[in-house]
């Protein structure tokens, strides 16, 4: 900027840096100051105006000088400010004009100031005095004091303490506007402690702190990062990013960079430019630009619980004020999460209580087929989970999903992997409860396409024993799961376990009355029906040779052999009433077990047949591959056929064994997965037999498994 518009030939002028040194001065500033007695190494070039101005002394004009003279350095006299000042220069009128205006470049800052002095002539003589003191001015300072010349100077004088007036007034008003901007920002501090702490609602709240934060300051962008148990982020909440761009930028971030910073040395950080920071790892694609940046963590109970992140501060970086207000609201957001904290754990442990009362109370009335679908139906209630599964570990160390409810069941059920590869594993072998708060960081299980986000599971005890594990799963999006998560739902799995103990003990004493009567009803069966049907069949088949027409003999073998079915189905039935609840030892008796097993899985009884000796010719090794593609078959039957009913048929005869499983639904279609059948397959070839799987006319699935006999095995 230039000097102040006035004929140049009577300014004095130089130019200051923003220190406040003389860099430069016209040809009118060096005579003046050698035509008065002036010292050009005093208040020449290189030397500090600042200090000319202090050897001024304690006056007010030159206090109020050196004030317009500071505002000047700092950029804040866009126009001229003019002080009248007495000057000690001989051979004047004794009265200048100092003018003060800031240098300002093309691009807005501030480079120093412009000092001009020019002579008043209009305000008569300045005497000199014995006791007083001159303002600064191209000559060399001298002690001076003034007098009144004529009664011109009498209007003069009044202006040293005017200006000093004029000077605490700004200062004043200056003073008076800071405590109204401060004000304004308290109040605006209230208002968002009373926005955050308004609900109970621990996601509400959270919301709400990143949104009063971003206003509090003046950030574009403001996000809030949890962490968990790892210490790194589980929630990410986050404001100013319209909806599309945030879908683009995929998923949220975990904590490395400068948001891994606050979550190592938990504080205030305060960045100019984010960035260019070092430690910065950079943006992902799709990511806005961001410059000034402010964190500040959240401490609950002394405990991190998560960082406030704002970033590109309005007023284009951050303040030591904007750090102090966020700080502030930092601590009033960690009490309003305790608070819903504390809510919600009320509110949890309560909806557990609700969900175990109506567990226990359907469980012990008795007349539900499929006791595990209630208990895991209250499990997922109780945790708010997208679905809860029951996984077992079978002989083979495979894990798998039995019965699955919620979201995605079908999907879900019948999953298997190894019990190596699988995260249940300590659950299933050591009862070890577990929590996983982000499944996607765990390497260890397949890839699933299964959104699954947070996962929880607790041991099924049948006294000391694992006979299952009851696990509740969170989608992506949701809130993971914590430790009061795994402590309740362990609480309502004992319970249930407890319950289906004792209703087992029910239903055994039930049985137990009822075997008696089937053992009642299989002698008289025996006695009497077996007996008379067997005469029957036996005079039917004398009649055979009796007769001569073959239209005759033909319909008295079919008799014959309707007859021998009929007791066939009779014994199968007698051998099922006398069966024990628990069955032995016998291929008959695990044979029916495994029908009772999986009856909670179809929802009814499968039909089974025997025909053959197989208690007596069986060995037991092929007793056993028999027992497992049995259960493999229903198992199959409940997860993808959705059938009404299941016939299996088992049949001895010579040296061939067959397994047929008949079910009526809708067929088995294109497989996703074929570890099940492989097994099948496995176990026909070791027993130099064969598997067929057949699709029957009207719907349906007909399963074939064969194996040949070696009774030198």
């Amino acid at each position: 900027m230039t000097a102040p518009e006035q004929d140049s030939d009577s300014l004095s002028i130089a130019v200051l840096d923003r220190a406040g040194v003389i860099v430069g001065v016209n040809e009118q500033w060096q005579r003046f100051c050698l035509d008065n007695g002036g010292d050009p190494d005093a208040c020449g070039i290189g030397a500090s105006y600042l200090d000319v101005c202090a050897a001024a002394g304690d006056d007010p004009v030159a206090r109020y000088a050196v004030s317009m003279i500071r505002k000047a350095l700092l950029g804040e006299l866009s126009t001229p400010a003019t002080v009248l000042t007495p000057c000690a220069a001989p051979g004047t009128t004794g009265w200048f004009d100092m003018r003060v205006v800031s240098r300002i470049d093309d691009s807005g800052a501030c480079e120093g100031a412009l000092v001009c002095f020019s002579e008043r002539l209009d305000l008569g003589r300045l005497r000199p005095r014995t006791n007083g003191s001159s303002l600064p001015s191209p000559t060399r300072p001298e002690p001076m004091s003034t007098t009144v010349a004529d009664p011109r100077e009498l209007l003069t004088f009044p202006d040293v303490p005017r200006l000093e007036l004029e000077e605490t007034l700004t200062q004043l008003t200056e003073r008076a506007a800071d405590v109204l901007k401060a004000q304004g920002r308290l109040r605006e501090l209230l208002r968002a402690n009373a926005l955050v702490t308004a609900d109970l609602k621990l996601e509400v709240v959270l919301r709400r702190v990143v949104h009063a934060a971003r206003d509090l300051v003046g950030a574009k962008y403001a996000a809030l990062g949890v962490l968990g148990e790892d210490g790194l982020l589980d929630q990410f909440v986050h404001a100013g990013m319209p909806p599309e761009q945030i879908d683009h930028l995929g998923r949220p971030p975990v904590g490395e960079g400068i948001l891994g910073l606050l979550v190592d040395e938990p504080g205030p950080v305060r960045l100019r430019d984010v960035s260019i920071d070092p430690r910065a790892i950079g943006f992902p694609g799709g990511h806005p630009a961001m410059t000034s940046f402010l964190g500040v963590p959240i401490r609950v109970r002394g405990t991190v619980f998560g960082n406030l992140y704002l970033t590109d501060s309005e007023r284009g970086e951050f303040s030591d004020e904007d750090e102090q207000l966020v700080t502030s609201l930092a601590r009033t957001a960690a009490v309003a999460i305790e608070n819903a904290r504390l809510y919600e754990d009320s509110e949890r442990r309560r909806r557990w209580q609700g969900v175990t009362t109506d567990a226990t109370q359907a469980l012990f009335a008795g007349g539900n087929d499929r006791p595990l679908h209630v208990v895991l139906e209250g499990a997922r209630q109780g945790a708010e989970a997208d679905a809860a599964i029951f996984a077992d570990l079978d002989d083979e160390d495979v894990v798998t999903a039995e019965i699955v409810v919620g979201e995605l069941a079908e999907e879900l059920t019948g999953r298997n992997a190894h019990a190596k590869l699988s995260t249940l594993e300590p659950v299933l072998r050591h009862g070890t409860p577990l929590l996983i708060e982000s499944y996607r960081r765990r390497e260890v299980d397949p890839p699933l396409e299964i959104p699954i986000a947070s996962l929880i599971a607790v041991p099924m005890l049948r006294g000391q024993r694992v006979v299952g594990a009851v696990v509740a799963l969170r989608f992506q999006g949701r809130r993971p799961f914590d430790h009061t998560d795994v402590e309740q739902l362990e609480a309502y799995v004992g319970h249930a376990a407890v319950a289906l103990e004792l209703n087992q003990s029910r239903a055994d004493q039930e049985a137990l009355a009822v075997l008696r009567e089937h053992q009642r009803i299989a002698a008289d069966l025996h006695d009497h029906v077996i007996q008379e049907l067997f005469a029957t069949g036996m005079a039917l088949q004398g009649m055979v040779y009796r007769t001569e027409d073959p239209r005759d003999q033909a319909n008295l073998v079919e008799f014959v052999d309707a007859i021998d079915a009929t007791i066939r189905r009779i014994r199968t039935t007698i051998f099922r009433l006398n069966r024990a609840p628990y069955g032995g030892g016998s291929l008959k008796e695990r044979l029916l077990s495994v029908v009772e097993d999986a009856r909670p899985a179809l929802g009814f009884t499968a039909h089974a047949e025997f025909s053959g000796p197989l208690d007596q010719a069986v060995p037991e090794e092929l007793a056993d591959h028999v027992v497992a593609v049995a259960r493999e078959a229903l198992s199959n039957a409940a997860r993808h056929a959705a059938a009404r009913s299941v016939r299996l048929r088992v049949t001895l005869a010579e040296e061939l064994l067959t397994l047929d499983a008949i079910d009526d639904g809708r067929g088995i279609g294109t497989p996703t997965r074929s570890s099940g059948l492989a097994n099948l397959e496995r176990r026909a070839k070791e027993c130099d037999g064969t598997l067929e799987i057949l699709d029957r006319d009207g719907g349906g699935t007909h399963l074939r498994w064969t194996a040949v006999v070696r009774y030198d095995r």
